[in-house]
C-alpha cells in the first residue's frame, strides 16, 4: 500500500446566487442585490501509518537506495481494528508490536495502520456591487474550517504522506546487534551477541500536529473591471 493511499475521498462545492429584488431602486437596490454564498466540503479517510523499528539489526547500512530500519513483529493477541483509540494522546497502542526473533524479519506489513480522518467545511458570503457598466466592487467574507473541527495529522515526527508517514515503535540504537561466529564462521557456531536493550519509543502513537488550521476568517474587497 502506498504511503499516500486514501481509501475514501469526497470533495464537493456549491455556489448559490440569492435572487435579486426587482422593486427597490437606487442605493436600496445596490444594498439588497448581488449577494451569493459558496461552500466547499472535504471528507477523506486517514493516511497510512508505517510502523518501524528504530534500528537496523539485519539490513545494517544498505546505502542510499535501501531502507535503514527493520519492521517489528505483531503480537497475535491484538486486533489492529481495535487498537486505534482515536485519541491524539495515543492514537494506537504501541505494545501491540514486538522485536522479531534474532535472525528473522518482522511480520508487520508496510503501512499497517491508519491515521486520523479529515472533515472540513469552508464557507463564504459575497456581495457584488456594480459601480458602472464595466466595474464591480466585490466584498468577500470567507471562513475556513467553519466548524472549527480539529483534523489531526499522522503520528510521529513526519506528518505528511509517503516516507513521512513512518513512525518508530522502538527507539533507535547507535549500532546494530553484533553477530559473533566461531572458527571458519561455521553457521552452526554463529550466534547473536549481546546488545543494549531496545527501549519502547516514548512518542510512538502520539499526534503532535494538525492537518488543517483552526477556524480562520478572511475579509477582502476586490475591484473587478
Amino acid at each position: 500500500m502506498a504511503g499516500f493511499d486514501i481509501a475514501s475521498n469526497f470533495k464537493g462545492n456549491v455556489t448559490y446566487h440569492i435572487p435579486a429584488f426587482n422593486n427597490p431602486q437606487g442605493l436600496i437596490a445596490k444594498a439588497l442585490n448581488g449577494w451569493w454564498i459558496a461552500s466547499i466540503v472535504s471528507m477523506q479517510s486517514g493516511l497510512p501509518i508505517n510502523p518501524l523499528i528504530g534500528n537496523r539489526s539485519l539490513s545494517n547500512n544498505p546505502g542510499a537506495a535501501g531502507s535503514a530500519t527493520d519492521r517489528p513483529d505483531l503480537d497475535p493477541s491484538f486486533d489492529r481494528h481495535k487498537v486505534i483509540t482515536h485519541n491524539p494522546a495515543r492514537w494506537f497502542d504501541p505494545t501491540m508490536f514486538a522485536l522479531p526473533l534474532a535472525g528473522t524479519l518482522g511480520n508487520v506489513p508496510r503501512n499497517y495502520l491508519r491515521g486520523p480522518d479529515l472533515k472540513n467545511v469552508d464557507f463564504a458570503i459575497n456581495k457584488d456591487t456594480r459601480l458602472r457598466e464595466q466595474a464591480i466592487v466585490q466584498f468577500r467574507a470567507e471562513v475556513f474550517n467553519i466548524l472549527n473541527r480539529p483534523n489531526f495529522a499522522n503520528t510521529g515526527t513526519g506528518q505528511g504522506v509517503g516516507a513521512a508517514n513512518n513512525t518508530n515503535i522502538i527507539a533507535s540504537l547507535s549500532s546494530p546487534a553484533a553477530i559473533q561466529c566461531g572458527p571458519n564462521y561455521a553457521v552452526n557456531s554463529c550466534q547473536f551477541g549481546s546488545s543494549p536493550a531496545l527501549a519502547p519509543n516514548a512518542t510512538a502513537g502520539i499526534i503532535v500536529a494538525t492537518a488543517t488550521t483552526s477556524r480562520q476568517i478572511q475579509l477582502s474587497l476586490k475591484l473587478i473591471f
